[in-house]
């Protein structure tokens, strides 16, 4: 089997005066893996994924990024094999949409620090993917979430890194650009590129996704195939939502869907006609 590019063993976590904690959660990443993190709200989700990326250091466990401790590790040389993009990204500088995607290059620069060639190509690249480059000179201020959203992916693209955590990426996007994404990200992984992503759909996880890890009050209720975790019973006490889990009639994946309040009434009524 494929050694792990990220090792997540036992992480916990615990965030002062608050009383809540993260517990011994662990996950294996493999090149060509997408794996969805899901989970309530206040399950964990974005905490580890903080974790993993080393920006939170964990209290108990370790994080391993090609074999290494990940505290050992400098910001440029976590950056060249690991690409970050939190939830919300606030920046004091304006720049323009080419300068914010040209900065994913920074880990890979020599010397002055100049663009080559090839930096250029993979620029241009990232840009073409993600549907930005009719506002690549536009400030980002000017830009919609959505839009914004998908800048950031490009930049963190251009790092060209071996690994991808994704913290919530499609939010604010719309339909088409939430298919676009998570259709660009099943295309990385094709080329051998992990892929982590954060995300509240259940659908767009059950549809794109290779594995799932669910997570509930800081703890692993489930790791595995999206078949084994996107079950009625298990999603219905985690979210407490009674909720119906169908087969999508094309990709024959689980499909979820609220049961209404209210259902048993409208059946009732429509019984009587």
């Amino acid at each position: 089997m494929t050694e792990p590019l990220l090792q997540i063993d036992k992480a916990g976590f615990a965030y002062d005066n608050s009383g809540w904690y993260l517990r011994d959660v662990s996950l294996k990443i493999r090149p060509g893996e997408f794996t969805g993190i899901i989970g309530p709200n206040g399950s964990g989700k974005s905490t580890l994924l903080k974790i993993a990326a080393g920006v939170l250091r964990p209290s108990s466990g370790q994080i391993l990024l090609m074999n290494k401790q990940i505290s050992s590790l400098s910001r440029r040389k976590i950056a060249r094999h690991l690409g970050y993009l939190p939830q919300n990204v606030i920046s004091t500088f304006d720049y323009r949409v080419e300068e914010v995607v040209a900065m994913g290059r920074f880990p890979h620069l020599s010397g002055a620090g100049f663009l080559q060639p090839n930096d250029l190509k993979i620029i241009e690249y990232c840009l073409k993917s993600t549907e930005t480059t009719a506002y690549r000179n536009r400030p980002v201020s000017q830009l919609s979430g959505g839009e914004r959203q998908r800048v950031l992916l490009a930049s963190v693209l251009a790092q060209e890194p071996g690994l991808l955590l994704l913290d919530e990426p499609t939010t604010g996007l719309d339909l088409h650009h939430q298919v676009e994404f998570f259709s660009l990200l099943t295309e990385l992984t094709q080329k051998g590129i992990a892929v982590v992503a954060v995300t509240h759909d259940l659908n767009l996880a059950s549809q794109y996704c290779h594995r799932l890890l669910l997570l509930n009050e800081g703890r692993t209720v489930l790791e595995g195939d999206v078949s084994q975790v996107v079950r009625q019973e298990i999603l219905s006490d985690v979210y407490r939502q009674n909720v119906y889990v169908g087969r999508h009639p094309l990709t024959e994946k689980p499909v979820v869907l609220p049961r209404l309040r209210n259902q048993k009434k409208v059946e009732d009524m429509g019984a009587g006609l």
